[in-house]
């Protein structure tokens, strides 16, 4: 049986959370830590395939929301998921800096990219493995440092946020991430991630292919004037249309039925007729 002629049922799909009920759990747990805490929002961006990406990140001083710190950077040659890891990274390192830490027990950094959070949190492997592992060590130091007295050791925790639910922090670092995309460029500038270079290969290799398939396209394709776009209309159809026009394209569709019938008939009568004699 050919693929289009089957009629699979549909996977069944996870239930997402509702952005309002994240929301409000997310601030409900904002409401419940310490007083004596800070909470880096981090956030990557990139605006084109073709332009680079940006990090930006801003830091607020517990529950009160009062904003102690906040920047950004342009990252060439890198990707939001590695735009991601860079800000978390980046806004880390600028709350070890600031000068209130002595009086700050936990940081909680928080970004609205699952995948970076299990980055942070556990092992990291692929793309930005190195700005991972570093994030991780520097966490690692965040208990050992000198404290104001009376303020207890605290660690760095890493919590996911809601994106674009309106939370202040997360829009704060999405409009700085932004601005890293227009930012000059830091000397040096960091080697291109995994990401970044598959992407720039696979671009290659499109391009070699528009130009082989210009040359070497069947008549049948050039006569119709079909290209090679990366999503052409015709996979909008359903299943079964699609196969049916592949099947015609490429020459290989099924016998009419006209003419199975009219073969059929033609057996028939033979039959009928040498039987009649």
């Amino acid at each position: 049986m050919s693929p289009w002629d089957i009629n699979p049922e549909p996977k069944e799909r996870p239930i997402a959370i509702p952005k309002t009920q994240s929301k409000e759990a997310f601030k409900k747990w904002l409401e419940s830590i310490p007083p004596s805490s800070m909470v880096v929002y981090t956030d990557g961006s990139k605006e084109k395939e073709d332009t680079a990406a940006g990090a930006g990140w801003v830091g607020y001083w517990g529950t009160s929301m009062t904003k102690i710190f906040c920047g950004h950077r342009k990252l060439p040659n890198q990707e939001v998921f590695d735009a991601e890891a860079h800000a978390a990274m980046l806004g880390l390192q600028a709350a070890l800096k600031d000068p209130r830490t002595q009086y700050s027990s936990n940081i909680y950094i928080c970004l609205d990219n699952l995948e970076a959070v299990q980055q942070l949190q556990g092992q990291p492997k692929g793309s930005s493995q190195s700005t991972f592992m570093n994030f991780q060590k520097a966490a690692q130091i965040w208990p050992h440092r000198p404290r104001a007295p009376g303020i207890q050791s605290g660690t760095v925790q890493v919590k996911w946020v809601p994106g674009h639910t309106g939370i202040k922090g997360n829009e704060e670092a999405d409009k700085e991430a932004k601005l890293g995309c227009h930012a000059p460029i830091e000397v040096p500038p960091p080697p291109a991630s995994i990401a970044a270079a598959k992407r720039a290969a696979q671009m290659v290799h499109w391009r070699c292919f528009a130009q082989f398939w210009a040359e070497k396209a069947p008549k049948r394709y050039k006569d119709l004037g079909i290209g090679i776009e990366k999503r052409p209309p015709e996979l909008h159809l359903s299943r079964a249309a699609l196969g049916r026009l592949l099947a015609a394209r490429s020459g290989h569709e099924k016998s009419p039925p006209t003419s199975i019938s009219a073969e059929r008939v033609a057996k028939q009568r033979h039959i009928l007729g040498a039987n009649n004699e």
